[in-house]
């Protein structure tokens, strides 16, 4: 499923592969991060499902936080309910 955030699309701030899924977000964030933060955590994700984290770490950023291993693991807890 693509996710449509026209304004971050915008700013070039996601790349999707050819079957539309995606997978990297501007903040250097990469969907084989989310996978790898998910079999960490011992939890089984799809490549879709890790692609729905990194959009929402973007639309959903609190620079208070930041993106990292924390709240990446919040975001996967979040997709997988």
């Amino acid at each position: 499923m693509k996710h449509d955030y026209e304004n971050t699309k915008e700013l070039n701030a996601y790349r999707y592969d050819d079957d539309g899924c995606l997978v990297e977000v501007a903040s250097g964030w990469h969907v084989d991060d989310v996978l790898a933060r998910a079999n960490d955590d011992g939890v089984e994700i799809t490549r879709e499902q890790a692609g729905e984290v990194l959009a929402l770490l973007i639309s959903k950023h609190d620079a208070e936080h930041g993106i990292n291993w924390d709240t990446i693991s919040r975001w996967i807890e979040h997709v997988v309910q």
